[in-house]
Order: C-alpha cells, then sequence, then structure tokens
C-alpha cells in the first residue's frame, strides 16, 4: 500500500478553489508503513491528516467535530493534526 496519488489530489484542490502552498512530492517520498508502525496505527485503519498553521482561521474545530462523525461509521479510523 502507497501514498495516494498526491500531484491528482493537489490538482483536484487547486481545480476547486484550494491553493495548494506545498511541495507535496516531498512528502511522496515516505514509507507509509514505517510511519504507521511509528504511530502505532494499524495497516487496515483508515487515516485522515490534517497539515497547516493551527491558526483559529483554520477551523481546526470543524475538523474535529467532523473526524467525530466519520468515527460513528469507521471507528478505527484516526486522525493526524500537524502543524504549529
Amino acid at each position: 500500500m502507497g501514498w495516494p496519488d498526491t500531484a491528482k489530489a493537489v490538482a483536484l484542490l487547486a481545480e476547486a478553489g484550494y491553493p495548494d502552498g506545498i511541495d507535496v512530492e516531498v512528502f511522496a517520498q515516505g514509507d507509509p508503513q514505517r510511519v504507521r508502525t511509528e504511530l502505532g496505527i494499524g495497516p487496515n485503519e483508515p487515516v485522515a491528516i490534517f497539515a497547516g498553521r493551527m491558526g483559529k482561521e483554520k477551523s481546526i474545530d470543524f475538523v474535529i467535530d467532523a473526524f467525530a462523525l466519520t468515527l460513528q461509521k469507521l471507528p478505527s479510523a484516526r486522525l493526524i493534526l500537524l502543524g504549529g
């Protein structure tokens, strides 16, 4: 299992009016299995990631509320928040 097609995801977001602002190719070189192991996330547990500045205008509370709804359908899902 590898990373999703990040270039395609960024292109879709750009078409929808969301600028990317990051070089996604930097992250495409990682080893997802190693990261899952280090974080204690099983191979079949779905993962959602927020990566960005943790400012109020980023609506992290909305991300967390939405993820709570996700857990109702996918109780094994994990949320990773990255930023500062």
